[in-house]
């Protein structure tokens, strides 16, 4: 409340690869006021103030917050109440777990990674955020990306 994500996770991609991460969680995603034009003003609990919907870049920014809440409404793996951590071979920089047969990848690094997921066959899964196909069983996540990736399943995969 203190502060509007794109400020606490370093501008667009860090408060949307926050949002990935979080808003798939079980439960309801929450926005705050101007989120989903990644507005950076600071606004106070319990007062009206009126939000700048004029943003750099903001339509790009509602229709990816609008594709992530539409995935939390209508991906039948994601309307379960079902939640596996996942373990990858940068525990410290990935936000990873799985819902269903998604896989829900976050890098929270501003630097890109190439990862490996211990016990998942990622090979050939569909990103749901970006409709690439993943093509090996290395992952590459960008600065502050975020895959979803749909068509996962428990197996053999290579160790991390």
């Amino acid at each position: 409340w203190d502060d509007p994500p794109v400020t606490i996770f370093g501008r667009g991609a860090g408060a949307r690869a926050a949002f990935v991460a979080a808003g798939l969680l079980p439960g309801r995603p929450l926005l705050y006021n101007g989120q989903e034009v990644e507005s950076p003003q600071k606004l106070a609990l319990f007062k009206r103030e009126a939000v700048t919907w004029k943003q750099p870049r903001g339509d790009q920014a509602r229709a990816f917050y609008a594709k992530v809440l539409h995935l939390a409404r209508t991906e039948p793996s994601l309307l379960a109440r079902d939640l596996t951590g996942v373990e990858t071979s940068a525990p410290d920089d990935v936000i990873a777990y799985r819902r269903g047969d998604l896989l829900v990848l976050a890098n929270a690094r501003s630097r890109g990674l190439r990862v490996t997921v211990s016990g998942v066959n990622v090979r050939g899964a569909h990103d749901l955020l970006s409709s690439a196909t993943q093509r090996g069983d290395t992952i590459a996540l960008p600065a502050h990306g975020a895959l979803v990736l749909k068509g996962t399943h428990a197996g053999d995969s290579p160790a991390p």
